[in-house]
C-alpha cells in the first residue's frame, strides 16, 4: 500500500495537483510540497472530486508584479532637492458663472 496521497500531472499549459483524500492535513501537506517544487505557478481553478480535489495551476507571468525601477544617482539627488509637492505651481482656477 502506498502512502502517496497526491500527485502532479502535466496538462495543457500547466499542471494539475490531484489530491487523494479529504483530510485537511493531506490537503495542506500536498500544497506545501507543491509550492516547494513549483514556486512560480498560479492557481487557475479547482474542483472537488468524490474523495479529493484537483487544483489546476498555470505558470505565473514573468512581469506580473514589476519591482521598482532603479534610480540613477542624479535622480536621487534631484528627488532629495525637490521633494514631492514642494515648489510646484498649481494651475490657477477660474470660476465663471
Amino acid at each position: 500500500m502506498s502512502n502517496v496521497a497526491w500527485f502532479v500531472y502535466p496538462v495543457g499549459d500547466g499542471v494539475e495537483l490531484v489530491i487523494d483524500g479529504t483530510s485537511d492535513d493531506v490537503y495542506e501537506a500536498a500544497l506545501a510540497a507543491f509550492v516547494t517544487e513549483y514556486p512560480d505557478m498560479n492557481l487557475a481553478s479547482e474542483w472537488p472530486l468524490g474523495g479529493g480535489e484537483v487544483l489546476y495551476f498555470v505558470p505565473s507571468p514573468v512581469d506580473a508584479v514589476p519591482g521598482p525601477r532603479p534610480r540613477s544617482a542624479e535622480e536621487e539627488r534631484s528627488r532629495a532637492a525637490h521633494p514631492a509637492g514642494k515648489g510646484r505651481r498649481m494651475p490657477e482656477q477660474r470660476w465663471e458663472f
